[in-house]
């Protein structure tokens, strides 16, 4: 029995070392944006890109421990810390990437441009792109084939 437990143990766990952990595709800073807005951009520039938003609302950041702000403008969400693009949120056309991807793009459109994904999700597939140099990541909401959502976010917890 015991022999059988170590032959077994040492098969499955060198099945599991042999396995390769998900791989990450990253692009460059000047894909990630939407509407010509990054992480990069800050409160004037968001405003100049999209205008007046239809709602505003001031708050606090507790990971950041700084102030925040979310501006929803229609179909689109940017949240800043410290008056800086933390997370866009974009859930309507169009709002493309500068390699034209917007949301009811085909998925099939969004590997073709940037590459395989790490994919993840439950109930939509999300194909996530970290981009280079940083701690953030351009992601697609998939759902029955199509992206429903893009969003822009920089992962600081």
């Amino acid at each position: 029995m015991t022999k059988l437990f170590a032959v077994g143990f040492l098969l499955v766990g060198a099945a599991a070392l042999a396995a390769e952990p998900p791989r990450v595709t990253f692009v460059s800073i000047d894909a990630a944006k939407i509407r010509g807005l990054s992480l990069e951009s800050d409160e004037a520039a968001v405003r100049l890109a999209l205008g007046s938003p239809t709602k505003e609302t001031a708050g606090h950041d507790d990971a950041a421990d700084a102030p925040s702000k979310e501006l929803i403008f229609q179909g689109l969400t940017v949240y800043l810390v410290n008056n800086e693009v933390y997370r866009i949120t974009c859930k309507a056309k169009g709002y493309a990437t500068p390699a034209g991807i917007q949301v009811g793009d085909e998925r099939q459109k969004v590997l073709s441009v940037y590459g395989p994904a790490s994919a993840f999700g439950h109930t939509d597939e999300v194909l996530s792109y970290g981009i280079k140099g940083s701690d953030a990541w351009l992601e697609f909401r998939i759902r029955e084939k199509r992206v429903v959502e893009i969003r822009l976010w920089f992962d600081y917890a």
